[in-house]
């Protein structure tokens, strides 16, 4: 069995990658416009493929900055 990992990204860290505000983001999580994520300790933490694949199914296309 494998198990595959991925990094947790944080609000903060998606306001970096995407260059859009937490007040946004939080906003369109609140108009369905946007993944959920999930709660780890107090803190809303998304994956890189959650995200993708949520715009992927809007027919955006987005990366990353490493």
């Amino acid at each position: 069995m494998t198990i595959t990992t991925q990094p947790l990204l944080t609000i903060e860290d998606l306001e970096n990658q995407m260059n859009i505000t937490r007040y946004t983001i939080y906003k369109k999580i609140r108009n369905n416009q946007f993944p959920n994520g999930r709660k780890l300790n107090g803190h809303r933490v998304f994956t890189k493929d959650e995200i993708q694949s949520y715009y992927s199914d809007l027919g955006i296309s987005i990366k990353f900055k490493s």
